[in-house]
């Protein structure tokens, strides 16, 4: 028997996946939640085999939460549950430590099977993904610009992308708003940038989020 435990912001969708695991003999749903703080304060009172993870939450980006538990619960494996079929954005992931990386078009039948083979130990990509995502993940560090930042800088990228304030973004990772300051400075440097509207206008022609 597998511990899954879901964490999807719409709830239509989060409860027609809990539906279709439980429709299976070997999983068991143990929890759910629809953000990355609660989702990382449930899984210290529950014991999952496989977190099923949206990236795009309502008050953190989904890999701070994978890295989180990455570190914290490394027996926990996570896969990767999103609508971003963006290849890079997927290898990302499987370096910052998911099993696998599933997309919210792939079949009910397609999708049992792929948290299955990650709860077994395994690693999963979505089928539209798995070729181009292996290519990408030899590719030279330095053949897209946001390469060279590291997991927590990429993070914090995609949530200035976001709009989301400094201020914000140094409360979900608790962090202080001048290191929060700082690695906007030091994303800024590493990506040749001076301001957050190039920040914008690169990760949407990256479209490395929607």
């Amino acid at each position: 028997m597998f511990n899954v435990f879901v964490t999807d912001d719409h709830a239509v969708l989060r409860k027609g996946v809990i539906g279709l695991l439980s429709g299976e003999a070997d999983f068991r749903v143990v929890g759910e939640s629809n953000n990355g703080r609660d989702t990382i304060r449930q899984l210290t009172h529950v014991r999952a085999d496989v977190l099923l993870l949206d990236i795009k939450l309502p008050d953190m980006h989904g890999l701070d939460v994978l890295l989180h538990v990455s570190v914290h619960q490394p027996h926990l494996r996570t896969a990767i549950f999103t609508m971003f079929t963006d290849e890079t954005l997927a290898v990302r992931c499987l370096k910052a430590g998911a099993s696998g990386y599933l997309t919210k078009e792939m079949p009910p039948d397609q999708l049992v099977e792929a948290i299955r083979q990650v709860a077994k130990g395994g690693k999963c990509l979505a089928p539209t993904l798995a070729a181009s995502a292996i290519m990408k993940w030899h590719e030279s560090p330095d053949v897209l610009q946001h390469e060279s930042l590291t997991d927590r800088e990429f993070g914090i990228f995609l949530q200035i992308a976001a709009g989301t304030p400094l201020a914000k973004i140094a409360e979900d990772l608790r962090l202080s708003p001048s290191t929060v300051s700082s690695y906007r400075l030091r994303i800024l440097k590493k990506m040749g940038m001076t301001t957050n509207a190039e920040i914008v206008r690169y990760v949407t022609q990256q479209q490395l989020i929607a």
